[in-house]
């Protein structure tokens, strides 16, 4: 539907199109005249867009269905995952720090593990001498015990270690 809204005053055979489409449907407007188009929406356009518009909510609707079921299906999991845990509860080691570290239970005052190889007075001695220059290598030797042991009971003792190996030239 279209109508024509502005006329030129020019000569009729001005306004004439040199060239007329055929069958096509077109037309071509001579030079000068305006038009406006108070177009109808096609059948076959609302219809291709109806039909893309039930296939979206087709898909929305599938999207949401598996939505629910996964929904459904993670409150089932979670279930599961609470009596398991609380089955374990109590026979799991605890954590008592943020480390992650997993310690047991206490069970009383006082460390663990086997007593110490050193009594207190032997190990304010080996204080004493690691504080006069000995190096924990030599009361190890001295005293046949490892390493790791000297080390621990001169902690123990109190005894700030050296790190790092001694100086070779010994005043």
């Amino acid at each position: 539907m279209t109508s024509l809204s502005a006329r030129d005053e020019r000569s009729e055979s001005d306004l004439v199109p040199s060239e007329c489409p055929t069958g096509s449907g077109e037309g071509n407007l001579p030079i000068g005249w305006g038009f406006s188009v108070g177009a109808d929406p096609e059948p076959a356009l609302e219809k291709d867009t109806r039909k893309k518009m039930s296939n979206l909510k087709r898909i929305l609707r599938e999207l949401s269905q598996e939505i629910d079921r996964l929904s459904k299906r993670n409150e089932m999991l979670e279930r599961r995952l609470a009596s398991i845990t609380g089955a374990l509860q109590g026979t799991m080691r605890l954590s008592r720090n943020g480390s992650g570290r997993t310690l047991r239970p206490s069970r009383g005052a006082g460390r663990r593990g086997a007593p110490p190889r050193f009594d207190d007075a032997q190990a304010l001695q080996l204080r004493r001498e690691y504080e006069k220059g000995a190096t924990s290598a030599q009361l190890a030797r001295r005293h046949k015990a490892a390493l790791p042991t000297i080390l621990s009971t001169l902690r123990r003792a109190g005894a700030t270690l050296r790190r790092g190996r001694p100086s070779k030239n010994k005043r």
